[in-house]
């Protein structure tokens, strides 16, 4: 049965199938030439970013012949694939000029694998008997440097369709138990972090123009403490404003105001006032004068704008040495009266 593409990424049948059928022998013998390949290419990487270029480019072709060589342990793939070389022990010693056949025959099975183009064209070319690579640095050019990306990168290429013939059942069945089990996570918090966006908790900040003499208990964040007794008091004979933002925005149906009057002083409160109720698309004014009083009343204002986002008041002119406000408080809709929060 053959499974979608996305299907067969994720459970692997096809690939445990072949894995199956393939004799044990063969997948140790591809393993051990992998092995090799890769260790060669990880010493090419150190010597080209140690400054010896030249002899990192001739590792990096031992790597990428390595390789290629990883590709006749596939016996039961291919037939039109030559060994690449006698079955060998751990030192692997690998003479190219005896092989001048062997390049043309890999390259059939590399071209199913759908791995073709100039860069390969160019690593496969380097491995023939008769491609001379610089010796010294000083001989050392910018083809040499490119050269070097294409054996790299395409050793990489053929590395990766080779995991999978190198791999056991078992280990196939691992890795798609980890892909289910990575995308059973990634579904998971998806949904967590839509319901988070959903139900995200309630944010307020509250931002003044000023306050007196950068003392904390004048804040902003006095005016929505729910005290009465705590002020937002502005600077010294200076008007200001006040921002209130929400997040989400609030279905909000009535603000309240109680005007300051700087206890025990007595000698600084908001007279002259804006309110603005705002929502993304709509704005709603109230203007007027604050009594001054040392027990002042709570000033009502009923709204009709719907998801309020923000809510400003401007204190527009002030008793005596200047504006103080002692709370703003807000309803919501089917809720109780909110002071700040």
């Amino acid at each position: 049965m053959n499974l979608p593409k996305p299907m067969e990424w994720l459970l692997l049948r096809a690939a445990k199938e072949r894995a199956a059928s393939r004799p044990e022998a063969e997948r140790i013998a591809l393993r051990a030439r992998l092995k090799l390949a890769r260790q060669q290419g990880e010493a090419a990487h150190t010597l080209w970013f140690s400054g010896h270029r030249a002899e990192a480019l001739r590792l990096a072709r031992d790597a990428f012949q390595s390789t290629l060589d990883a590709i006749s342990a596939l016996r039961s793939q291919t037939d039109s694939i030559a060994p690449a070389r006698q079955e060998f022990g751990d030192e692997a010693e690998y003479d190219a000029e005896k092989k001048p056949g062997l390049v043309q025959s890999q390259l059939e099975l590399l071209r199913s694998w759908k791995l073709e183009g100039k860069s390969l064209e160019a690593a496969m070319e380097s491995v023939r008997s008769s491609y001379q690579l610089p010796r010294l640095e000083e001989d050392f050019g910018a083809e040499h440097a490119q050269l070097y990306r294409y054996l790299e990168d395409n050793r990489l290429r053929i590395d990766r369709e080779l995991v999978e013939p190198a791999s056991t059942t078992k280990q196939l069945q691992q890795k798609s138990w980890r892909r289910v089990a990575s995308l059973v996570l990634l579904a998971f918090s998806i949904v967590v972090v839509g319901i988070a966006l959903q139900y995200q908790a309630p944010k307020i900040e509250i931002v003044a123009s000023s306050h007196f003499a950068g003392a904390s208990q004048y804040a902003p964040e006095r005016l929505i403490d729910g005290d009465p007794s705590t002020e937002w008091v502005l600077d010294h004979l200076k008007t200001g404003h006040v921002e209130i933002s929400f997040a989400p925005a609030r279905q909000i149906t009535k603000i309240d105001i109680l005007n300051g009057h700087n206890p025990p002083h007595a000698d600084r409160a908001a007279r002259g006032y804006r309110l603005t109720v705002q929502s993304e698309s709509k704005s709603e004014e109230f203007s007027g004068e604050l009594p001054f009083s040392t027990t002042p009343e709570w000033v009502q204002h009923q709204v009709n704008v719907e998801a309020v986002s923000v809510i400003r008041l401007d204190v527009n002119t002030f008793y005596r040495s200047g504006g103080a406000v002692a709370e703003l408080r807000w309803s919501e809709a089917a809720e109780a009266s909110v002071d700040g929060e």
